[in-house]
């Protein structure tokens, strides 16, 4: 996640049992400080005209299609498919889900997010004779397709906080939108959360000392 603050899930998790007034408080506090990168992130989504030729138009399917079509661009669509949730979202294969967060939920915002991110020269080329279940390979007609496409993209924001700990795997806090907006904005929207937590923690014990006097 671009910006990880350990614990909120469970802090809110054990307000909504003793202080509600207090839970809607400390989500406000947290929405403010996401909103901004949800909505600079959506300022970075490029003009339908400024992207590659042809990534805005329908693919013209004649006769029995193999292959699933690759989505069209639309800027409309992308700033639209990228949201804030203050709920928590799936599990990954880890056990790890996200509390308060920003996501890209539209196909193209996830393309233009994303490419170039996991192979910077694209997808190995396969043409279109090779597996049509095989994702990881590109079925287009043209070798460069993919270096082509990612080329013609701006490039990548690494979101990742300079000398964080962890594994190697760096490359999956790199994008074009959210992760540029949270890259910029990281300190400003860590420092809002954390400000919000202390202030939070610090109205819940005079809370608590008031009711044990009372």
């Amino acid at each position: 996640m671009p910006v990880n603050v350990s614990g909120i899930k469970e802090m809110k998790k054990a307000l909504s049992l003793v202080d509600k007034d207090l839970l809607k408080e400390v989500q406000g506090e947290i929405r403010a400080a996401m909103i901004p990168i949800r909505d600079k992130a959506r300022g970075y989504a490029p003009a339908d005209s400024t992207v590659l030729s042809g990534w805005t138009k329908s693919a013209g399917i004649i006769g029995p299609m193999r292959y699933r079509t690759f989505p069209k661009y639309n800027r409309e669509q992308v700033v639209e498919g990228i949201k804030y949730s203050a709920g928590s979202n799936k599990r990954n294969n880890k056990g790890w889900s996200a509390s308060s967060y920003v996501s890209n939920r539209s196909a193209p915002g996830a393309i233009f997010e994303t490419a170039g991110r996991k192979n910077p020269d694209g997808a190995a080329w396969g043409g279109l004779q090779a597996d049509v279940n095989n994702r990881e390979i590109s079925h287009s007609l043209n070798p460069r397709a993919g270096a082509q496409f990612i080329a013609a993209m701006p490039g990548l924001v690494n979101a990742r906080p300079q000398g964080m700990p962890g594994n190697n795997r760096g490359y999956k806090q790199k994008g074009r939108l959210i992760f540029r907006a949270a890259a910029e904005g990281q300190g400003q929207a860590m420092a809002h959360i954390l400000k919000a937590l202390e202030k939070t923690v610090i109205t819940f014990q005079k809370r608590t000392e008031i009711r044990r006097a009372a």
